[in-house]
C-alpha cells in the first residue's frame, strides 16, 4: 500500500518507522514460547530439570522410561523445563544414533483424543488421513510402526486437564497401555497439569497401568521472579535500556500474582514494547504501570466476552441497573431485566433460579459480588458490580 505526502508524491507507509530497535535485541527471549538454549537460562528449576532428565534418561539405554506428572500452578516453569528437557534429548538421541520420537502436544489446541492419536501416528506414517479412520484402526497402526520400526516414543501432554474436563479419557488409557502391546520400543507420557488432584478425575483403569513419577513445581518468589526476568533481559535487550527499578517492580508484582513467571515476562516484554512505540529509548516504571493496566484489560475483556449468551444477558442486566443509578440491585430486578432482554432478543429466559445460578458463578470469576440481606419481608442478593458498568455495556452491547 502506498500514501501520499502533502506535497503530493508516494511513499510507503513503513518509511517513517526504523527498521532497527532501540530497546530490543532478541524479541523472542521475551515471548512465553521462546524456548532456552541451556540450564542458565533456566534459574531455580535445576532440581526439576535434573529429575526429569534422569527419568526420561532410560530411553538412551534402550528402555522405557516411567511415566511422569508434571504438576504446578500456570507460570512456575512446567512448560519451559518440559520443552528445554525435550530439546535436549532430541538432540542427544540424534548424537547416540537412537531411535527415539518425541512429541510435545497442547491438550487445549489438540483438544480430542482422536486429534492426538493421529498427531502421534502421523510421525511414525505420514500417510495416514487427518480424518475418516476408527480411532481403534489408527491406534493399531501406531502400535505396529512403533513395533516394525523398533522405536522409543515420549509423549508431551501439556493442560492434560483439558481432556478430562471433557471427560475424554480415552489417549490417556491407550497410551498408558501401549507398552503391553509392544514386542520391540515402547512409549512413555509426560503430562503436564495445572491441577494439583488431576489424578483424582483418572478412572482407577488409568491409575492402574500408569506406573508414573511426580515432579512438582512451586510458585516463584519476588526474588525468583526477578533473577528470571534479569536473565531474560540480558538476552532480550540492548544493555542499559531498563530503568533499574523496572525489573523489581515487575517481579514484586508478578509476585502478588502467585508467582507467575508467565505475567511477569509478558509485563516486561509489552512494557517494553510500549516504550518502544513512542520512541523512547529508556523503559521505566511508567511504561510498566501502563502494560499492567493493558493486560489486566486484556484478560478482563476476555473473560467477560467468553462468558455463555445467558450470562452476558445477566451481566449486561446487572450493569444497566447500575448505570441507571439504582442504588440496590436485588436479584429481582436482575431477573426483570434480564427477561425484558430476551424478549427484546426473541429468545427464550431460563428460570429465576438459573439466573440466581449464573450470578453466583459471575462472583466466582470476580465480575460480580453479592451479600444476602432483607429487603421487606424477604431475603434476597444485594448485588454489587465490581467492574466499571459502562465498559461492560460497550463490550457486551456489540456480543448480544
Amino acid at each position: 500500500m502506498v500514501f501520499l505526502d502533502e506535497d503530493g508524491t508516494f511513499r510507503n507507509i513503513f518509511d517513517n518507522i526504523p527498521l532497527f530497535s532501540s530497546i530490543f535485541k532478541n524479541r523472542e527471549a521475551v515471548r512465553f514460547d521462546y524456548v532456552p538454549r541451556n540450564e542458565r537460562e533456566i534459574p531455580h528449576r535445576r532440581k526439576e530439570l535434573r529429575k526429569l532428565a534422569l527419568i526420561l534418561s532410560s530411553v538412551l539405554r534402550d528402555s522405557v522410561p516411567s511415566n511422569v506428572f508434571m504438576y504446578g500452578k500456570t507460570g512456575t516453569g512446567k512448560t519451559v523445563v518440559a520443552k528445554f528437557v525435550l530439546d535436549q534429548l532430541i538432540k542427544k538421541a540424534d548424537e547416540l544414533k537412537k531411535t527415539v520420537f518425541v512429541d510435545y502436544i497442547n491438550c487445549r489446541i489438540s483438544d480430542t483424543s482422536y486429534r492426538i492419536i493421529v498427531q502421534l501416528t502421523r510421525l511414525l506414517d505420514p500417510k495416514i488421513p487427518f480424518t475418516g479412520l476408527p480411532y481403534d484402526e489408527i491406534y493399531m497402526r501406531l502400535v505396529e510402526k512403533i513395533n516394525s520400526q523398533k522405536v522409543f516414543f515420549i509423549v508431551f501432554l501439556d493442560e492434560i486437564d483439558q481432556l478430562m474436563k471433557r471427560k475424554d479419557d480415552k489417549i490417556l488409557y491407550s497410551l498408558v497401555r501401549m507398552n503391553s502391546e509392544l514386542r520391540d520400543g515402547g512409549l512413555s507420557v509426560v503430562g503436564i497439569t495445572n491441577d494439583l488432584k488431576f489424578k483424582e478425575t483418572l478412572d482407577s483403569r488409568i491409575i492402574s497401568a500408569l506406573s508414573d513419577e511426580e515432579i512438582f513445581f512451586k510458585p516463584y518468589n519476588a526474588n525468583q521472579l526477578r533473577d528470571i526476568l534479569e536473565n531474560r533481559a540480558e538476552i532480550a535487550f540492548h544493555k542499559g535500556v531498563l530503568e533499574e527499578t523496572v525489573i523489581p517492580l515487575i517481579a514484586a508484582l508478578a509476585a502478588q500474582e502467585e508467582g507467575d513467571a508467565r505475567i511477569a515476562i509478558d509485563l516486561l516484554r509489552l512494557s517494553a514494547e510500549l516504550a518502544e512505540r513512542e520512541g523512547s529509548l529508556i523503559v521505566t516504571d511508567k511504561h510498566v504501570k501502563r502494560a499492567r493496566e493493558k493486560i489486566k484489560d486484556d484478560v478482563l475483556n476476555k473473560a467477560i466476552v467468553s462468558l455463555p449468551f445467558h450470562s452476558k444477558l445477566v451481566l449486561y442486566s446487572v450493569a444497566s441497573l447500575k448505570k441507571g443509578q439504582r442504588d440496590i440491585i436485588t436479584t429481582g430486578k436482575v431477573y426483570s431485566t434480564y427477561r425484558y432482554l430476551c424478549q427484546k432478543l426473541n429468545v427464550n429466559p431460563l428460570s429465576s433460579r438459573s439466573v440466581s445460578e449464573i450470578i453466583r458463578e459471575l462472583d466466582t470469576v470476580n465480575l460480580v459480588s453479592y451479600d444476602v440481606g432483607s429487603i421487606g419481608r424477604g431475603r434476597t442478593k444485594k448485588i454489587h458490580l465490581e467492574v466499571e458498568c459502562q465498559k461492560i455495556i460497550d463490550l457486551l452491547e456489540e456480543e448480544i
